[in-house]
């Protein structure tokens, strides 16, 4: 049996080859390093309990009949928690062996009305989302009957382009409403939803819609986020021009309001960073640091500057970004351009290439007597949104011009034709209950006079069947009347016009709908979406896909350098997202639930809008960041929304944690029950914090592991359940059965006590069904190195109470002299000082000893405390010599509530002291061959937009690596010089180490 004294490791998560060396006990979490003994529970905690399961006797039988009988288990929730269009047959076929897995067999479902539908009809006026815009004063509440004639409009203009079940949608957006419309829209016809993080550059971008095989996108004119404009809509165009994929692009326009008057403005083109990509590497390799202010120099020569950018103001956000009632748009905007079918598509998609017969598409039979665009009037689409008191701009407005009066008895008498039961009634408007059909489409009555602001800029879109039929008119003057003031399209089914006007032909006099300075439309393949909204009828047909039909594609990095396209299908990731919800956050009826993550990572999918739509309760869209406009902006959120469930990264908590506990202060979080934490494990020091300082001891913390690849969360403490211990992922989640394995010889390792490699036994219902396109590369990457089980890439502990703890990746880890070590472990020991927030380790080449260990770390800043319950037992009390030598130096790391010691630390601190005892800590929890070579205290480390660390960039600079790659997604990158200077310094104090040019 392994213990912690022998196992190996992996050298990469995408090859099939096991690394045989005997590794440092160390590279997983360990008994010496993490307070395993830490135990909180709920004696505090002011809830009464958990509010889904009545106590943990009850989980561990629901626990157990989920791994000893599964099929019944899984049936039987989703039976009864899921809306079924037709039932299936069999709960599940499949196994690990080939990748081949199947839930739910047979069986007719779809998203939209699983996520929608159901709770407009049992409550249409219970608020579904709240935006929370980048200004904190902004916020717009959006009830589920507005979520779905939203979403049934983008869904019209889909099917009007030509979008056919199954295919693939790439959405490019910021954390607007319209990025939730278009998912919803997407999965209710049947279309595949492939949703790309709005910070990811053009390239990148192009990467994903060749992969994914996409022909539409949808995208906005720019992004707003932590007061730094985005010209989004520019990155798609370059996007769009490498891939040559794209035949319609909708664009929606952002209707974030920007009080900001110092907003930083960024595009592809005025900033280099979005120039490093895969299809231009010598550019990458132009990126240098210097000593200079303006530390990027760009030499390569397409790096196109905007001769707008100088003059974008933002006094003028009255005129162009509040409503107008005079929508119109440029005269090149939208005509049809001849040689759309001439799109290039040679350059890496030639196999994607299909000969479609043109097809009309409006004619293939809408059933429901009404065509797709009848003109709907929406009198209360201004009011039954609930917005803030702060906000005066209504953003779900339906903006509308001008239609000639002669049109108004052709559209009564059509309001009176294809809606005869759908009169307005006052008493059931005032109960709030109606018949789903009234619900959802509002339309006029009959003989109401339609005044010029409720009608709509453009003209009428019809079935041509009906301009064919002349039943449909009293007369031929009315017919030809009506020709006149109407556009007739088709659409074949490659989504673009055989007609010559593919969208009504805009006014010469007219101007564009966007600022021209953020965005212009090509003619013949961009449209203006949000303008063509208002002529979309409000209801759309639902579109039921088999259980396995794709729902979405979910791109993740590889080792190869190659995004994996990640697929999630329908009814099994339904259900997964659905019960892991419930009962890990301990749902309620009325919840507020604050997931801060962006949408565009699997936690925003999964947790922003599946799980909590599917349970029918608030959710938030979170459009900033936590430090914008200040540090409380978090807080700010949960007091402001009554926020029940607040989940987000600890990449986000230790950068708060910098800035001490004021900012919590000032805020009423009462609301709170759940504080979730996510993306990466949870430093001890960091989980102390956020229970005792922002939970104030009443929350329960749920440190929850999964991945993109999972669905859903796997392992997680149940709220009420579950005893806490910080930094432990604790227990697996229903129907999910971990193993450790033995690294060497991959054999099950039993009992407690135990650390390897992290594995799943059998199929759950959210996991990945392959990787698009590639379904070896599924095979290989997640079934082949650990054959007949689900390999995480991941490292684990299973303490003495069978609560797991994880390490991380198994492929970050260092080879010092011989000994592996992880990252992750040294990284942890260096966050257990009071006075650091972050750190990061890497290696760099070292003459001796092959690699060394480089630690790059941030202070805390503001009030430094300690907030661990005591942490005597993490010191191993054998090495009573190492424990004294410690105590000696740095008695606060030993007895952490000593603030005595603290203080006096606080008065004679300098740098070189604190790297001393970092390295003294590292030493003795670790050991001496973890004992970092060079420590830099640096101000910040580079991370992602969602909050992650960069170390990839670390590595290069500890390498002398000028070339970092694709950095586009970095935040903060002008960090990088003041990093890339701080090593140099330090590099000079130790002559004997040398770090490779």
């Amino acid at each position: 049996m392994n213990n912690l004294k022998s196992y190996g490791s992996l050298s990469k998560v995408d090859s099939v080859q096991i690394n045989g060396m005997d590794i440092d006990t160390n590279i997983f979490l360990n008994m010496n390093s993490y307070p395993t003994k830490e135990i909180y529970d709920d004696e505090n905690n002011k809830n009464d309990g958990n509010h889904n399961i009545k106590n943990f006797q009850a989980y561990k039988a629901m626990y157990e009949e989920s791994i000893n009988n599964p099929e019944a288990f899984w049936g039987n929730l989703a039976k009864n928690n899921l809306i079924w269009y037709k039932l299936f047959t069999k709960v599940f076929l499949g196994n690990f062996k080939k990748g081949n897995i199947n839930w739910f067999v047979n069986g007719k479902i779809n998203a939209c009305e699983n996520c929608v539908d159901r709770w407009v009809e049992k409550d249409p006026n219970k608020i579904a989302l709240i935006w929370e815009q980048d200004c904190p004063d902004q916020y717009k509440k959006i009830t589920y009957q507005k979520l779905l004639e939203k979403t049934c409009k983008v869904a019209n203009l889909l099917k009007l382009i030509g979008v056919k079940k199954q295919d693939t949608v790439t959405i490019y957006l910021p954390m607007i409403p319209e990025l939730i419309y278009s998912m919803l829209a997407c999965v209710r016809i049947g279309a595949i939803h492939n949703v790309v993080f709005a910070g990811y550059s053009a390239a990148s971008l192009s990467d994903r819609i060749i992969d994914s095989r996409s022909t539409v996108l949808i995208t906005s004119d720019f992004g707003l986020r932590g007061g730094k404009l985005t010209k989004l809509k520019q990155i798609a165009d370059v996007a769009m021009d490498m891939c040559g994929m794209i035949q319609t692009c909708i664009v929606f326009k952002n209707k974030t309001k920007m009080k900001d008057k110092n907003i930083q403005i960024k595009t592809p083109m005025e900033n280099p960073i979005y120039n490093f990509t895969s299809f231009d590497s010598n550019s990458a390799q132009n990126f240098t640091i210097n000593n200079s202010n303006d530390f990027i120099q760009i030499k390569s020569t397409h790096s196109h500057q905007s001769d707008h950018q100088n003059d974008f103001s933002l006094q003028q956000e009255d005129n162009n970004y509040t409503k107008n009632s005079n929508m119109s748009y440029t005269t090149s905007m939208y005509y049809h351009d001849n040689n759309l079918n001439h799109i290039n598509t040679n350059k890496n998609n030639d196999h994607y290439n299909n000969n479609l017969n043109n097809k009309n598409y409006l004619n293939n039979n809408i059933n429901d007597q009404s065509p797709m665009y009848v003109h709907t009037m929406n009198h209360n689409d201004n009011n039954d949104d609930n917005n803030n008191n702060n906000n005066n701009n209504n953003v779900d407005d339906d903006n509308n011009s001008n239609i000639q009066n002669d049109e108004q008895s052709y559209f009564n008498q059509q309001n009176n034709t294809y809606n005869k039961n759908d009169h307005s009634d006052d008493n059931n408007k005032n109960k709030g209950k109606t018949t789903l059909h009234k619900k959802i489409t509002k339309n006029n009555p009959i003989n109401h006079k339609i005044s010029y602001s409720e009608k709509s800029y453009s003209k009428e879109l019809i079935n041509t069947d009906m301009v064919n039929n002349d039943n449909q008119f009293g007369d031929l003057k009315t017919k030809k009347k009506f020709i006149n003031i109407n556009n007739i399209i088709t659409c074949n089914q490659n989504g673009y016009s055989t007609n010559k006007q593919y969208f009504p032909e805009p006014d010469k006099n007219s101007t564009s709908n966007f600022d021209e300075t953020l965005c212009v439309l090509k003619k013949g393949r961009d449209i203006d979406g949000t303008a063509l909204l208002k002529n979309m009828r409000s209801y759309c047909p639902i579109e039921y896909v088999d259980s396995e039909d794709f729902l979405f594609l979910l791109y993740t990095s590889g080792s190869t350098g190659k995004p994996k396209g990640v697929a999630h299908t329908t009814a099994g990731y339904l259900l997964y997202a659905y019960t892991t919800c419930k009962y890990i956050f301990d749902v309620k009826e009325n919840d507020i639930f604050g997931c801060v993550a962006d949408i565009g990572w699997v936690t925003g999918h999964t947790y922003v809008l599946y799980g909590p739509l599917l349970n029918g309760i608030t959710t938030v869209i979170f459009s900033s960041i936590p430090t914008y406009p200040d540090c409380g902006r978090y807080w700010s959120l949960i007091q402001t929304h009554k926020v029940t469930q607040f989940y987000t990264a600890p990449t986000a908590l230790r950068a708060l944690m910098k800035y001490g506990d004021e900012w919590i202060q000032k805020y009423d979080l009462s609301s709170c029950r759940i504080l979730g934490s996510v993306g990466e494990p949870i430093n001890p020091e960091t989980w102390r914090w956020y229970y005792n300082v922002v939970g104030k001891k009443k929350c329960t913390i749920v440190d929850t592991y999964w991945q993109t690849e999972t669905g859903g969360i796997v392992i997680a403490p149940i709220p009420h359940l579950f005893s806490m211990k910080p930094g432990c992922a604790s227990l697996p989640f229903l129907g999910v059965q971990l193993e450790i394995l033995d690294s060497k010889t991959l054999q099950p390792l039993s009992g407690n006590n135990v650390c390897g490699l992290l594995c799943i036994k059998s199929p759950w219902p959210g996991m990945l069904r392959t990787v698009y396109g590639n379904h070896q590369r599924l095979i290989k990457t997640y079934f082949t190195m650990c054959p007949n089980y689900y390999f995480t890439g991941d490292g684990a502990f299973r303490d003495e109470d069978g609560y797991y703890w994880i390490s991380g990746r198994i492929d970050d880890t260092l080879n010092v002299a011989g000994h592996r070590l992880g990252a992750a472990e040294i990284e942890h020991a260096l966050v257990q000082h009071f006075y650091i927030a972050e750190a990061a380790v890497v290696s760099f080449h070292h003459n001796v000893k092959g690699e060394g260990i480089l630690c790059f770390v941030v202070k805390k800043k503001g009030d430094i405390k300690n907030y661990s319950k005591g942490i005597t037992d993490i010191v191993n009390s054998n090495n009573n010599n190492n424990r004294n030598e410690l105590h000696n130096n740095s008695p606060f790391l030993i007895c952490s509530n000593n603030i005595t010691d603290i203080e006096e630390f606080k008065k004679n601190f300098t740098d070189e002291k604190l790297i001393e005892q970092l390295k003294l800590y590292v030493r003795q929890v670790i050991g001496p061959i973890a004992t970092p070579d060079l420590i830099c205290v640096v101000p910040d480390l580079p991370k992602t937009r969602s909050g992650k660390i960069v170390r990839r960039i670390l590595r290069c600079i500890a390498n002398g690596i000028t070339d970092f790659g694709d950095i586009s997604t970095v935040s903060n990158y002008e960090v990088i010089e003041t990093i890339n200077n701080t090593l140099i310094e330090c590099k000079k104090k130790l002559k004997h180490i040398e770090i490779k040019k």
